[in-house]
């Protein structure tokens, strides 16, 4: 394979953009509408509470800042709005705190916390639209954002107010930046410096608010910059610099708790993430501290839809870097840079979640930045389909409405099962696994995880609402789960029941609540689980994922 040429302007017009602009922001705003209505029924995970409360100290802090602005940046201010106990940077917490005080006053109670998720989420499926259009067309770029938006584990961490499908929306965000700039924006003519030297700013931040949602942000410099080395070494130092200096600066100025102390207390948080705890995981049939280097091989084969995962091996197996017959005009050159940054983001992305002691838990949600990549993928087998069959069916190639005829019957059937696959496993996105396990059944079978974060005890909550007598105590498993079962309105959660945990409160429980994640199974749930029959479960294709038992 020969080294491109490293263009200092664009390599391809991208033409209509403004038209291409309003396309993105329609498809951003239908994304938003259908994610915000999803929010009130997917129970609350095991991670949202510890984030609300965060964001909920940050809105406080926020309030003050704009009363007091002297008093709210002083340490003592900050120790009290920014205590940094959970180590995780201040982006998210704001975006959560002011989309849930603005556009999640739309959504019921507890509700509210997932708006900024919701919304950055629909911003990176526009982004997705805008890179893949002027690569592979319109029709394809529709069919990219609605693949990502359809990986049904994807559409739950759409909506939950937790730090994955955030840090995925950011990264993506940063590299789709970097392509704008590098392909874009050459710099030739004073407009089209200044233009780049903005994008360039606009990449930098972008990295700097992924560092400020989630460490895992650290990686993208290790994609962006030996990928303009090959393909637009004339943005190197223009990149460098937005890196450089508005990527710190956006991670110092979202994250007060850093605006004091800054070095100790920036030690303190890489500290605090080399040596986190362990969370164990069940794969196939094992209780691994540590799961094997192939987990998130594995794990992304048998979650992703069938249909989407056959189309983007195909896009792997037709990349356009790799064929030597190409010619090499613009849009040759800028196919071949869009995918060499695709296929080298998934590999800097995979590696490190294969080496041994990476932790590996949580089904697919510490890996989801690979999944935007795996639906341009996705699009550019569905490039490579919609093209066989217009060269094999007779005057396709001439004939426009046949040709829009069957680019719509294309993307039908390729969103089709997806869609399916998302109803189906409606509001339980994170028990999803694809038919090349069994199903979720074959998966159970097989010794993996049915559930692993607590989605499932809303329907409990709900059950126990309308079944359990007046002043009931219900016992919840696993320990610290107990209290977030108690902030559960966004069903009717009775204020009469009261709640339990642990050995010393079952003994007075009415009833027991556990979801089916063994390796969490306490002594009491494994043997009520294994001995007792249940007065409510609830689950997909018969396998249940939460369990109600009456104790007396």
């Amino acid at each position: 394979m020969t080294t491109p040429e490293a263009p200092d302007t664009p390599v391809a017009p991208a033409p209509r953009r403004r038209s291409h602009v309003w396309g993105a922001v329609i498809l951003g705003i239908a994304m938003l509408a259908i994610l915000m209505p999803g929010n009130s029924m997917i129970g609350i995970t095991y991670d949202e509470p510890i984030y609300q409360s965060k964001s909920v100290q940050a809105l406080d802090w926020l309030g003050l800042f704009v009363t007091s602005p002297s008093l709210a940046v002083t340490p003592d201010a900050i120790d009290h709005f920014w205590l940094a106990k959970d180590q995780h940077p201040g982006f998210f917490k704001l975006l959560t705190a002011v989309c849930g005080a603005t556009l999640g006053r739309l959504l019921p109670y507890n509700a509210t916390w997932r708006a900024g998720t919701n919304l950055l989420c629909a911003v990176c499926f526009a982004a997705l639209y805008l890179f893949v259009l002027p690569v592979w067309g319109r029709a394809v770029a529709v069919y990219a954002a609605c693949a990502l938006l359809l990986m049904p584990r994807v559409f739950a961490h759409c909506h939950l107010a937790a730090l994955d499908a955030p840090i995925m929306s950011l990264t993506f965000l940063t590299l789709v930046a970097v392509w704008h700039v590098c392909l874009f924006r050459g710099g030739q003519t004073p407009a089209e410096k200044r233009s780049a030297w903005v994008w360039a700013a606009i990449a930098g931040v972008l990295w700097g608010l992924g560092l400020g949602t989630k460490l895992n942000a650290f990686f993208v410099p290790f994609i962006v910059f030996p990928w303009v080395l090959l393909f637009a070494r004339g943005q190197f130092w223009r990149l460098a610099v937005g890196f450089a200096v508005c990527g710190p600066l956006a991670f110092l100025i979202t994250w007060p708790w850093l605006w004091h102390e800054t070095l100790p207390r920036f030690a303190e948080y890489f500290q605090f993430h080399f040596q986190h705890y362990p969370v164990s995981v069940m794969y196939f049939g094992e209780f691994c501290v540590r799961a094997p280097w192939h987990y998130p091989l594995v794990m992304g084969a048998i979650t992703l839809p069938p249909a989407t995962l056959a189309l983007a091996l195909l896009g792997l197996g037709r990349s356009g870097i790799l064929r030597a017959s190409d010619t090499g005009d613009d849009a040759v050159k800028l196919r071949k840079a869009t995918l060499a940054l695709v296929l080298w983001a998934l590999f800097v992305y995979l590696v490190p979640m294969c080496l041994p002691n990476t932790p590996k838990y949580g089904g697919v949600r510490l890996f989801l930045p690979v999944f935007p990549l795996v639906a341009v993928l996705a699009a550019v087998g569905l490039r490579g389909v919609l093209d066989w069959l217009i060269r094999r069916i007779p005057n396709a190639g001439a004939d426009v409405e046949l040709r829009r005829k069957l680019t719509v019957l294309v993307l039908f059937l390729a969103l089709l099962g997806p869609l399916m696959a998302v109803a189906k496993f409606t509001p339980y996105h994170l028990s999803y696994y694809n038919g090349l396990i069994g199903g979720l059944p074959g998966a159970t079978r097989a010794g993996m995880e049915p559930i692993y974060w607590g989605d499932t005890y809303r329907s409990a909550a709900l059950w126990l609402a309308e079944h359990a007598p007046q002043g009931a105590t219900v016992w919840v498993d696993p320990v610290g789960f107990e209290s977030t079962v108690r902030l559960f309105e966004l069903g009717p959660m009775r204020p009469d029941l009261g709640f339990a945990a642990g050995p010393e409160g079952f003994n007075g429980a009415d009833y027991a609540v556990t979801q089916n994640k063994p390796i969490e199974f306490s002594e009491i749930s494994r043997k009520l689980v294994a001995e007792e029959r249940p007065v409510y479960t609830d689950g997909i294709d018969g396998v249940p994922l939460i369990y109600v038992f009456k104790l007396r």
